[in-house]
């Protein structure tokens, strides 16, 4: 009997360890390299955010060294690279405003800034996020 009970012990414990390791792979921190190469991959132009509004102002000082901007056809969607959810999570909150005319929206490590309207470029800033 006790046999039997540590095999199962043992195969659910293998079990186990291999759907956490799968898991931990889904929730890899988004990197900016890939991403930026695959928006340009898509002719997506990626660069140091233009503060063209007082939001992507924001962005851009909050953030300064891993914040981007994606522009495609008069379309722009400001993105921000932390290295936590943790610290993308307290740059969301920081962003809020009340009655905000852009949509904020955060995806693991990364702060989006994009027009509430939904756009062909934030479809496909969403796709193009990498780990």
């Amino acid at each position: 009997m006790r046999r039997q009970a540590a095999a199962t012990l043992a195969a659910l414990t293998v079990v186990g360890a291999a759907a956490g390791s799968t898991g931990a792979a889904s929730t890899r921190p988004f990197a900016l390299r890939p991403t930026a190469s695959c928006l340009a991959r898509h002719g997506v132009a990626v660069g140091t955010v233009r503060p063209s509004n007082r939001r992507l102002q924001a962005l851009h000082d909050l953030a300064q060294k891993t914040s981007r901007e994606a522009r495609y056809k008069g379309a722009v969607v400001g993105l921000a690279f932390e290295r936590s959810t943790g610290s993308a999570g307290l740059l969301y909150e920081l962003l809020q405003v009340p009655k905000d005319p852009l949509r904020l929206e955060q995806k693991r490590n990364v702060v989006l800034l994009s027009p509430r309207k939904p756009s062909a470029l934030h479809t496909l800033v969403l796709r193009c996020l990498r780990s």
